[in-house]
């Protein structure tokens, strides 16, 4: 079936071809008979999308690499049209792509112009500024960081010192306490001892004054009697004194005895 001239293009323009025998005889039939009109090449180049345009040309390529092999006196002429429309369609899609790099740089500048003068003159100055007040931010940041790690090690220092006057407080506090002990002990003992001391002369001067009776009826009374009245009186006299001066040895824990027990048991060791 013998193809037209669009028919071609299209039958090449739609996906890559594995066999480009047949193709390039249906083209060199075709030019065999038909003039070659450049425009009706460009307004097909102009009606395809980009996609097409990239197969149309790779599988115009390979129609001109195998094109060769059917050269003879015959279809010369008709190699000669294909081969020029080659080189046409190569210039043309070159061309097209520099007018489409062309309008889209232009379109590009179009819409980044305007907002390219908004950088400069607006956000670039506010990005500085920005960045001055940064920068400032992280030196205030790192004084005041500064003053607070110094502020933290005087804080430790202070809060040892308060534990330490804390501790002597506390011992104060407890000798304190122990010395008032003491005080009121002293005061209770003084008490005490003074009226043992009072007590100790009361029933001495009692038993002079027994005494003094007896001796004044010593006449009257009999010597035996005399003799066990003077032993009984004596002996409680002694018994009571020897009792309030023990009191008194208690009282501010001293011992009594002119020598301890132990001190006795190491002079008398039992055998």
């Amino acid at each position: 079936m013998k193809l037209n001239e669009e028919e071609l293009y299209q039958r090449i323009s739609k996906e890559i071809l594995n066999n480009y025998d047949e193709i390039t005889k249906n083209f060199i039939a075709y030019f065999k008979e038909a003039s070659v009109y450049y425009s009706n090449v460009l307004k097909f180049i102009y009606s395809i999308e980009d996609e097409k345009k990239v197969v149309f040309v790779e599988n115009f390529n390979n129609i001109q690499a195998i094109i060769s092999k059917y050269d003879n006196s015959n279809t010369r002429n008709a190699i000669n049209k294909i081969l020029k429309i080659h080189d046409y369609v190569l210039l043309e899609i070159a061309r097209l792509e520099f007018l489409n790099n062309a309008q889209r740089n232009k379109y590009r500048e179009d819409i980044f112009k305007p907002l390219n003068e908004l950088l400069s003159t607006q956000v670039m100055p506010q990005i500085k500024e920005v960045k001055i007040i940064s920068e400032n931010s992280v030196a205030k940041f790192e004084e005041y960081q500064l003053k607070f790690l110094e502020s933290k090690d005087e804080f430790y220092n202070q809060t040892e010192l308060v534990n330490r006057y804390k501790k002597d407080f506390r011992k104060t506090k407890k000798k304190f306490e122990e010395q008032k002990n003491t005080i009121t002990n002293l005061h209770s003992n003084f008490i005490s001892i003074l009226g043992i001391f009072a007590s100790i002369i009361i029933a001495f001067f009692g038993g002079l004054n027994v005494l003094g009776s007896i001796l004044n009826n010593i006449e009257k009374v009999s010597k035996y009697r005399l003799t066990f009245i003077t032993t009984i009186t004596g002996f409680i006299i002694f018994n009571i004194i020897f009792m309030l001066l023990y009191s008194v040895a208690k009282l501010t824990d001293k011992n009594i005895s002119s020598s301890t027990w132990s001190s006795c048991s190491q002079k008398f060791e039992l055998v």
